[in-house]
């Protein structure tokens, strides 16, 4: 759910709310996709 909050907020222009919801995600996040999800916060 967070992933796609951070998508849809990222498309809607809203930068900074895409971030907070991917660091939120990334931050739970343990396994292999944890480097997916840092890149996209940066």
């Amino acid at each position: 759910v967070l992933f796609l909050k951070g998508l849809e907020s990222y498309h809607e222009g809203n930068y900074f709310d895409a971030h907070e919801f991917w660091e939120i995600l990334w931050s739970d996040y343990y396994l292999e996709d944890r480097d997916f999800i840092q890149g996209l916060i940066q």
